[in-house]
């Protein structure tokens, strides 16, 4: 899925480093539902995408880290640097996000629902770059997922503010098919995502100590 490309990266360098006669092909553009689909119909080896919800029987999942969001902002608009924001300010700007049929927007709606509140973006996209490249503009701010702030980091004239109040967190994976025996490649890849610290990596914010 688009906002896992910073996870992506963390794994691709070991697992090269690793099977040296191994060449991938990483397909960044891929919403959730097609990323399970490639793994059950057998056209990908192996996937990361949310595990909030239920996979059935049929994938393993091996855990990477936890998704959380920062309200990403003109500078001149944001809070004082080390502050955070609610979700009731996010919902106050003027806001470009992710478009509906993307499951990383169903999870942002589903935070502000739960907060009472509704999301109503003025302009959507299904680029997370172009969520960047629209704030960097300076007319709008966006809810991003914060492992993003580690491909594109935080530009001159921009904020990232963690979001707070409620805290929301979901977990992303890696997935492969649970047939036996494993394909070699899947059984590879999840061997070495066991033993690499994604979540330590991504843990903290570009510039927090």
């Amino acid at each position: 899925m688009p906002t896992a490309s910073g996870a992506v990266a963390l794994l691709t360098g070991p697992f090269c480093a690793a099977h040296p006669l191994v060449t991938v092909e990483v397909r960044a553009g891929l919403r959730s539902r097609d990323v399970l689909g490639g793994v059950r119909d057998f056209e990908l080896d192996a996937g990361i995408t949310y595990l909030h919800r239920e996979l059935g029987e049929e994938f393993r999942a091996v855990p990477l880290y936890e998704e959380r969001y920062v309200l990403l902002t003109d500078a001149a608009d944001s809070p004082a640097p080390g502050a955070t924001a609610t979700w009731q300010d996010a919902s106050r700007l003027p806001l470009c996000l992710l478009d509906g049929a993307m499951e990383g927007r169903r999870v942002i709606d589903e935070v502000f629902a739960g907060a009472g509140l509704r999301a109503a973006p003025r302009l959507e996209t299904d680029s997370v770059a172009a969520l960047f490249a629209q704030v960097r503009a300076g007319r709008w701010a966006s809810v991003v997922p914060y492992a993003w702030l580690h491909v594109f980091g935080v530009q001159p004239g921009m904020r990232a503010v963690p979001l707070t109040a409620p805290e929301r967190t979901v977990p992303v994976g890696l997935v492969v098919s649970a047939r036996e025996p494993a394909p070699v490649l899947a059984r590879a890849l999840t061997d070495l995502a066991d033993g690499v610290d994604v979540a330590g990596a991504l843990e903290h914010l570009p510039g927090e100590a």
